[in-house]
């Protein structure tokens, strides 16, 4: 993928500029997508004094187009749809649009990590005096995309947490309606109650919250809580996010064409050893990573060498320090995954994956319609288009990601980790 057609926070004359979004910037904007928030909310994430600005992923997909009229107000026009990630909290089913249902909510039970016992209990004493028997209760967990630090929960196992608290108020409130809500949500700090938030309160009136309804908070980050605290489905959570199983080095090296799928499989196997307790696991993406150690460099061979040898080399330094790296670029010439194979020799093991997704595939679902500017030659030296790929002989793993799910290719991916 071609990370130099975008610069983070570029400004012309004109008043246009271009975005790359961090992950808390991604919540943000996923809040105003979805109805929960206003445009204006996120309008200090585009350089001061810009009038347009196009607001894009780490992979460079153009998401959203925000505008300010002369009138100063503000406009939002969706571009692409967010990337999805691994994980129970990113059921649509449980992160749904605003104003999907807007009747009001009696009691709203809001969650940044899995509830204790004296939370769902306080919960239920509430939903029985307010209106017993007949109660609307909404659940919501708090969830950012940013990984959860080493051995904290993380947004999967809250989820899983607070499905399992769902389940156990309907059976105690069988006359209740309980719904669960997942938001994304940047915002919560170590220490901080959620009592009070401004922001929060806006967002969830997009829910059904209103001025009765009536608020069980659920402790701060980083409130450390003993079992006996806990829910049985809390302590469940807190012993796998405490697990050492993961805790050994690995390079994870994923190649394969622009638009294979290898960077959100990778991202999704983060995601997933994370919620298995593994510490120390780092993503390095390809477009990300072209900014961050290789900005300046072309496409040429030498060039696409020398930028997947930084690559694993970074990648080799998270190995020695314990950690799992997990690297996607495109990696499209022989020479270059030997030599990454041959850095991580010695240091820990090395597993290349190759996203085999055939170039009809990839083409038809291109984000961001790099191929058809390579196919009408605007964008040159493109891999598969004007480039070559050459098809790696020693894969430790084939995955054609038109084929196989996120889950089964995740799941193949940490067998042949156990291995």
């Amino acid at each position: 993928m071609r990370s130099d057609q975008t610069q983070s926070g570029s400004t012309d004359n004109g008043g246009t500029s271009a975005v790359i979004l961090d992950e808390a910037g991604l919540d943000r904007l996923e809040l105003v997508l979805s109805g929960a928030a206003e445009p204006a909310d996120i309008l200090n994430l585009a350089p001061l004094g810009a009038r347009q600005c196009t607001f894009s992923d780490e992979e460079n997909t153009p998401l959203a187009e925000i505008s300010v009229s002369s009138t100063g107000s503000v406009g939002l026009i969706p571009l692409k749809p967010l990337a999805r990630g691994f994980g129970p909290q990113w059921d649509p089913a449980l992160r749904h649009a605003a104003a999907a249902d807007t009747a009001p909510f009696d009691l709203a039970y809001v969650a940044v990590l899995p509830p204790s016992t004296a939370e769902i209990n306080a919960l239920i004493r509430a939903a029985e005096s307010a209106v017993p028997g007949a109660a609307r209760i909404i659940i919501v967990g708090l969830v950012p995309r940013k990984a959860a630090g080493t051995g904290e929960v993380g947004a999967a196992g809250l989820t899983r947490s607070l499905i399992a608290a769902s389940g156990e108020l309907r059976q105690r409130l069988p006359s209740a309606r309980v719904e669960l809500l997942i938001l994304p949500w940047p915002h919560a700090q170590p220490g901080t109650p959620l009592d009070g938030d401004a922001r929060l309160l806006r967002v969830l009136a997009a829910y059904g919250a209103q001025d009765g309804t009536r608020f069980v908070v659920g402790a701060p980050v980083g409130t450390v809580r003993s079992s006996s605290e806990l829910t049985p489905a809390s302590t469940r959570e807190v012993e796998a996010a405490a697990s050492s199983a993961w805790n050994r080095p690995a390079v994870v090296f994923f190649t394969g064409l622009s638009g294979s799928g290898k960077s959100t499989i990778a991202r999704s196997l983060a995601e997933s050893l994370r919620d298995d307790g593994a510490a120390n696991v780092h993503l390095l993406d390809g477009d990300a990573m072209r900014r961050r150690v290789s900005l300046g460099l072309g496409f040429d061979r030498a060039s696409r060498n020398t930028n997947v040898t930084r690559i694993a080399e970074a990648a080799v330094e998270v190995a020695k320090s314990g950690g799992i790296a997990i690297a996607a670029p495109i990696a499209p010439f022989a020479e270059s995954r030997d030599a990454a194979r041959a850095l991580a020799g010695g240091v820990a093991p090395f597993y290349l994956i190759y996203v085999s997704t055939p170039l009809e595939v990839c083409e038809a679902r291109d984000r961001k319609g790099l191929y058809a500017k390579a196919r009408a030659g605007q964008i040159t030296e493109f891999t598969g288009i004007s480039s070559p790929y050459e098809v790696p002989a020693n894969a430790d793993l084939v995955i054609d990601a038109s084929l196989v799910n996120i889950e089964s290719a995740v799941d193949q991916i940490k067998a042949l980790l156990r291995s």
